[in-house]
């Protein structure tokens, strides 16, 4: 189905109304009013995360279609009998994605499939597409009945740089980040049990390995105590492991010391942490009630606090939330199970609300919001919807 620009900007203002602007209404943003959104797309399926490719087309992969929208007015322009996870670019117009289980490059602006690689037998794991990409690099887990093995591979010459092996009992990575020397990660096991055998399992503390980042040679493998097997952490590519159960936390993955605690003299601490982004030395973070900080990443200390406008308190065990950051003189958005939050990352100001086309599906059960950003558009859409919208958002 294709796009239709204007009247679908169903966003609010920081109060309880609503602002419903004409179908004719031109893009705009007035403060504390989210902009118009420029178009909405219904996909035949919910999707996977959109990809933005220089400003000029969006690919959604949805169902078993591989869909190329174009930025600007969300009309098709093209789609692709193909079932592929969300693609990362190459070079040129090449993107590269896993389509029925093999490494397959495409056209951005057609769609038409360059070239396939199956080297790794269809043993590329799905567990949420690949891991990350950096500086011309990718990482992702192969993994077959005898062993999982962490991959690099090069974007440049589509060629495989290294390969760790995973220890049997832990085969899935949760976590990345990758920096200059070293590729910092989580690992995680595939849970099939009891609930008693989980219990056992939430006993247990959480396991992070380093690997040199030119060699895949494991440099480390540490636990901390303030970091059990399910609780939340992240993990930043300057080395610095952020835990949440004692407060919010920092970590020297290197000597596994605790760098700082965020209650520590502070007026105003993160005590929770849902949602953590690293920018520089400073840190976003949202908590168990929906709250965003802004935290010195140097010593922890809070500079600004922001409550949610509609003062809805989600429990902590439903709290699902993401914090997303862009180029300088851009908001700081927090996506949410409720709707996108815009605010200014230098003080805190709420900017808008977003919550989407009013009645198209219901706020609950519909997943976290989620972005793929352009340089002035942001492509939102939320995990179990097939609805995309385009906001100018720079």
């Amino acid at each position: 189905m294709a796009g239709a620009a204007g009247g679908f900007g169903l966003a609010r203002a920081l109060t309880p109304e609503r602002r419903v602007p004409t179908a004719a209404a031109a893009p705009r943003r007035v403060e504390r009013t989210a902009p118009t959104a420029l178009w909405h797309y219904k996909a035949r399926a919910q999707g996977e995360p959109a990809l933005v490719w220089q400003d000029e087309i969006v690919v959604l992969p949805v169902g078993g279609q591989t869909v190329g929208l174009d930025l600007r007015t969300g009309k098709e322009r093209w789609s692709k009998p193909m079932f592929s996870w969300t693609p990362v670019p190459v070079r040129d117009d090449l993107l590269l994605t896993v389509a029925s289980g093999n490494l397959t490059t495409f056209s951005a602006r057609t769609g038409v499939v360059r070239s396939v690689d199956g080297r790794y037998g269809r043993y590329v794991t799905a567990d949420g597409g690949f891991l990350t990409h950096d500086g011309g690099q990718l990482w992702f887990i192969i993994s077959n009945s005898d062993a999982a093995h962490l991959v690099c591979y090069d974007l440049a010459h589509g060629d495989e740089v290294w390969r760790a092996r995973l220890p049997k009992d832990l085969p899935k990575i949760r976590d990345i980040a990758v920096g200059k020397d070293a590729v910092h990660a989580r690992l995680a096991d595939i849970y099939i049990g009891s609930d008693y055998q989980w219990d056992q399992k939430e006993k247990r503390l959480a396991v992070f390995t380093s690997y040199d980042r030119a060699t895949g040679r494991q440099l480390r493998r540490r636990s901390y105590p303030a970091v059990k097997f399910n609780s939340p952490a992240w993990l930043s590519p300057k080395g610095v492991l952020y835990s949440s159960d004692q407060g919010l936390q920092a970590h020297d993955l290197d000597t596994g010391k605790v760098l700082w605690t965020s209650s520590a003299g502070d007026a105003r601490p993160v005590t929770t942490a849902r949602a953590v982004r690293e920018v520089g030395d400073a840190l976003y973070v949202v908590d168990s009630i929906r709250s965003t900080y802004k935290v010195d990443a140097r010593d922890g200390k809070s500079l600004w606090e922001a409550r949610p406008a509609d003062h809805v308190i989600l429990f902590d065990d439903s709290v699902r939330v993401a914090l997303d950051t862009g180029p300088r003189n851009t908001p700081l958005l927090r996506l949410d199970d409720l709707n996108v939050t815009a605010y200014d990352p230098g003080d805190g100001t709420a900017q808008w609300v977003f919550e989407g086309v009013g009645d198209l599906y219901p706020a609950d059960n519909a997943g976290v919001w989620r972005l793929a950003r352009g340089s002035r558009i942001g492509v939102f859409s939320r995990r179990t919807s097939p609805h995309y919208f385009a906001l100018p958002i720079g």
